[in-house]
């Protein structure tokens, strides 16, 4: 890639190849290159060879990395937050390596969590294990059961693994496999830390904990460093992952290249939407080709990437283009073919690469020129994650082309571009104290805690996950099979376990879909239902429910038929955990429980939108022990329409301030109570609305400063604040203008009662973005 672009070289083609017109909504800004500190000289405390080696590959460190280095040397627990292609592998590598060198009978593992992680950083560390014939190896379902044989018999002075692995496998198979290996573990990497949050990271901190207490039992103890490209809060992050007490190591400045933002809102007809939208992009990518850019296309499904690379392949074909630099790379092609088509993009070989999130993380590829985002990611941390992939060095130059699909979060995120890059990092969430999570991890504790639960062991579970173990009087069954192993039975990511029951759908024995939630079962595929499926329409006519499999049964539907579930909706509060009153409302944490009542459906003709007949039986669903921030209003009325608006743009401002995945919280309006609550979709809490209830104040204020700022208001959306038609939303309309001055109302008179100097809306946001 050229150190310099020529950005207008590249608008001129898109335009040409109308991958962009002039009747876009179209938003341009630049982050300028940041210049890092560099360290005199690499620490003196390293290995003699190790720093002679270190020596003739890089004359001088990054100041951070020589701190972690130096810290980590030291003995200490470190967790380092800088960002991308900030060269955190050598700050962990360098000093894991000292410990080999120093003890050849010592082992280290790394923990990813994804494979294509583990595919990436495995090559750049056995590069660097290669000159001290330093063993190194990955232990993950990309292997073929015979290569795990043969690595559990002989394993590697370095593994790296997933969670999943080291749950089922150095856990579960710890006596018979892994004892050995672990004894000597003197080493712990958990990279990426930031993709630790939520369901998953609450998963993974106890999982960890269970980890150090077998470790204990065997006298094992690894230093442990733990990395991170965004986090705004790593210290709190990494105690709560590991229940360790860390050192924490960031840069003076957040080092990165000259990045060229190209924002768009393309003009595109309302009927056949997505297919518009996916030309657009395959415009784009033949525009890439053109012009020989390097660029990473990530999409919104592997459905969209898959039609677009074909149609790309086709096109290339036909204008003479070579067609074999394109790519596509997702999570549902093997292991194999990933790993390839990984080291083609390093070697040059490819140049657009279609692709999902699996990408998205630690993936180090030099020379990429840009970067494609069709549509936004789930979240924005995930935002700035794809965009680290381009401009891998601090001198370099790249693009970020992204265009906004007709939805209300990506439409909220090009009107305020200005906003988005300004922004800093998210403050991450994970809750080891989460009550039904630490009962899912019970019986595996107990089959690692070899001598029962002690005392000292408090001080390595944590007082929740330690009180719960000591009063837990399961006892356990133990099995001659391997994969009856309790640990089988857990899933980290809420696939298998019982919290997020999940099913298939099965079209006449092939499998059209996976990994269905419950809750979608429920409003979409009930019995005699009518649901379209990846572009297909078909019929429920049976289900199957039984441990081995839970599947739903499909046949063809009818086209010009449809039904539409009757569902009624209702939130009860249990218990609130914490609460403050202000004058004229109150903001609440606890425990609340949601119901869903099955009323029937309406069978619609879908030609004349008539309804033909009312049935099905009534029904239930029930979520119990879920964790909410909720706001009632006392003494002034409200009408609906300002109260929901008031609860949009809380939701619109909680995404700016803590990594919310669009589907790991959920909104409902109570107007006969004068409440809205945010809630989280898994029982036991999460982390989220715990956060959300002590910055509810900055989360509302960036709502309102996104709504207020956004370009749109004069084509009547709103936008910014228009309600997803998702099935805990109704498509109530929403009063901008009202439900702002709500908000601030709200924020001045808590103000007031924090005993700020001045109750004024300005003074309150100088500490923020500016616009």
């Amino acid at each position: 890639m050229n150190e310099r672009m020529n950005i207008k070289k590249l608008k001129a083609q898109l335009y040409i190849s109308d991958a962009l017109r002039d009747e876009d909504v179209i938003q341009e800004g630049v982050v300028e290159r940041i210049k890092p500190d560099y360290a005199d000289s690499w620490p003196f405390e390293i290995h003699p060879r190790l720093r002679r080696f270190l020596a003739d590959k890089i004359d001088q460190p990054y100041q951070h990395q020589a701190e972690a280095i130096e810290f980590s040397l030291q003995g200490k627990d470190v967790v380092l937050e800088s960002p991308t292609a900030s060269g955190k592998t050598y700050a962990f590598t360098v000093p894991m390596l000292d410990s080999l060198m120093r003890n050849p009978h010592s082992r280290a593992l790394m923990i990813y969590p994804m494979n294509a992680l583990s595919f990436d950083q495995f090559d750049q560390i056995s590069e660097i294990c290669e000159p001290f014939r330093i063993t190194v190896d990955t232990y993950t379902g990309g292997k073929t059961a015979p290569e795990r044989k043969i690595l559990r018999e002989k394993p590697p002075q370095i593994l790296l693994t997933n969670p999943e692995y080291l749950n089922t496998a150095f856990l579960g198979w710890r006596e018979r496999h892994w004892r050995r290996f672990l004894s000597n573990l003197n080493y712990l990497v958990i990279d990426e830390m930031h993709l630790y949050r939520g369901y998953f990271g609450s998963n993974m901190a106890l999982l960890l904990r269970r980890f150090f207490l077998y470790l204990n039992r065997i006298g094992a103890s690894p230093r442990v460093f733990l990395s991170t490209a965004t986090c705004a809060n790593p210290d709190e992050h990494a105690k709560n992952l590991t229940g360790r007490k860390t050192t924490l190591v960031q840069p003076r400045n957040k080092m990165g290249p000259k990045r060229h933002f190209i924002f768009v809102k393309p003009d595109l007809p309302v009927e056949g939407y997505m297919k518009y939208f996916r030309r657009r992009i395959e415009k784009t990518a033949i525009a890439l080709l053109k012009q020989e850019k390097r660029a990473l296309i990530f999409g919104p499904s592997i459905r969209f990437l898959e039609e677009a690379f074909r149609n790309c392949k086709r096109i290339a074909h036909q204008r003479g283009l070579d067609a074999s630099l394109l790519a596509i790379y997702h999570a549902k092609i093997p292991d194999y073919q990933k790993h390839q088509t990984q080291e083609d993009i390093k070697a040059g070989n490819v140049q657009v690469v279609f692709t999902t999130n699996a990408l998205e993380v630690g993936l180090d590829i030099g020379g990429l020129d840009g970067i494609v985002m069709a549509g936004f990611p789930s979240n924005i941390m995930s935002a700035w994650q794809q965009i680290g992939r381009a401009g891998r060095s601090w001198q370099s130059e790249a693009f970020v082309l992204f265009f906004a699909m007709n939805d209300p979060i990506d439409l909220s995120i090009v009107g305020n571009l200005p906003a988005f890059l300004a922004r800093g990092s998210d403050e991450l969430v994970a809750d080891p104290g989460n009550e039904r999570l630490i009962q899912n991890h019970m019986a595996s504790l107990k089959d690692e805690a070899t001598g029962g639960i002690l005392p000292s062991d408090a001080a390595i579970l944590g007082q929740d996950f330690y009180d719960a173990a000591k009063d837990d009087t399961t006892r356990l069954m133990h099995h001659t099979k391997d994969r009856a192993s309790p640990q089988w039975r857990l899933g980290m990511k809420g696939l298998r376990g019982d919290n997020n029951k999940s099913y298939e759908l099965d079209r006449y024995g092939e499998i059209v879909g996976k990994n269905i939630p419950e809750i979608w079962r429920f409003q979409h595929a009930y019995q005699d239902a009518i649901l379209t499926f990846s572009g297909e329409r078909y019929c429920v006519f049976g289900r199957i429910e039984t441990r081995e499999e839970r599947k739903i049964l499909l046949e063809e539907a009818p086209d010009n038929m449809r039904t539409k579930a009757a569902l009624r909706h209702n939130i009860t509060a249990v218990s609130t955990f914490d609460s403050r009153d202000y004058n004229g409302f109150s903001i609440s944490y606890g425990e609340v429980d949601y119901t869903i009542k099955f009323e029937g459906y309406d069978l619609v003709d879908d030609e004349t939108d008539t309804v033909l007949e009312r049935a099905g039986e009534s029904d239930y669903y029930g979520h119990d022990n879920l964790h909410a921030v909720w706001i009632k209003f006392h003494g002034e009325h409200h009408d609906i329409y300002t109260i929901f608006t008031l609860l949009q743009i809380l939701r619109l401002g909680t995404r700016y301030v803590i990594p919310v995945e669009r589907f790991d919280t959920s909104a409902f309006p109570n107007f006969d109570i004068n409440t809205v609550y945010i809630y989280e979709n898994y029982s036991g809490g999460i982390g989220i609305v715990k956060k959300l209830f002590h910055i509810w104040d900055k989360a509302l204020r960036l709502g309102c400063r996104y709504a207020e700022s956004c370009p749109y208001c004069y084509i009547g959306c709103p936008a910014c604040i228009q309600p997803p038609k998702s099935w805990d939303l109704g498509n109530i309309s929403v009063d901008k203008k009202q439900g702002i001055a709500l908000a601030q109302k709200m924020l001045r008179t808590a103000s007031w009662a924090n005993r700020f100097d001045k109750p004024d809306i300005d003074d309150l946001d100088a500490d923020l973005i500016p616009f």
